[in-house]
């Protein structure tokens, strides 16, 4: 029961976290979690993903993961319309046994600007049980653009704690996480 709820928040933290909001359905009253969907039609969802795979930063991954072992209903492709551009993030969810074959990997998310036919954002998140004090946590780890972004962990009762399980919350993960990407890209 234990890992079905913990699983249950893993999948909440991620959409939380690395899923536009607007298309994630978790409904607490009755204690389910849907898969979030993409918002385009088929037909544009498989153009955009024949695109993707042409980029570099896919064919990293390509080499690196089980990337090309993710099946069309893992792959969810979400459409920001903006004034000047189109935005694509596009998510490849690893299921558990892809994400225990490639070190705990559990998304990878590209985004993709039509303008240009530029993948700019490069993000993959990893997720694992690990225990401390003898409480089990999930631990998330984020990689952006190939540095460390993000890492924190989260209780059975959905308390956040930082990398060195100190009790924090999630505006802080997110303003540290924004922190530590600013410095870490300006001394590139």
């Amino acid at each position: 029961m234990r890992k079905l709820f913990l699983s249950i928040l893993s999948i909440i933290i991620i959409s939380s976290f690395c899923v536009a909001t607007g298309f994630q359905n978790v409904n607490a009253a009755n204690n389910e979690v849907s898969k979030p969907q993409s918002n385009v039609d088929s037909k544009t969802k498989q153009n955009i993903i024949k695109k993707i795979k042409k980029s570099n930063a896919y064919k990293k991954h390509a080499n690196s993961t089980s990337i090309d072992s993710i099946k069309d209903d893992d792959i969810i492709v979400h459409l920001d319309k903006g004034k000047n551009t189109n935005v694509y993030s596009i998510n490849y969810v690893f299921g558990k046994k892809l994400a225990k074959m490639n070190d705990n990997l559990a998304m990878i998310e590209l985004k993709y600007n039509e303008a240009n036919n530029e993948v700019f954002y490069n993000h993959m998140m990893y997720s694992k049980f690990v225990k401390y004090n003898n409480k089990e946590y999930i631990n998330m780890k984020g990689i952006l653009n190939g540095k460390p972004y993000y890492e924190f962990n989260i209780d059975q009762k959905g308390h956040y704690y930082d990398k060195n399980f100190k009790h924090t919350s999630k505006d802080e993960i997110e303003k540290d996480s924004a922190t530590y990407f600013l410095t870490s890209f300006s001394n590139a």
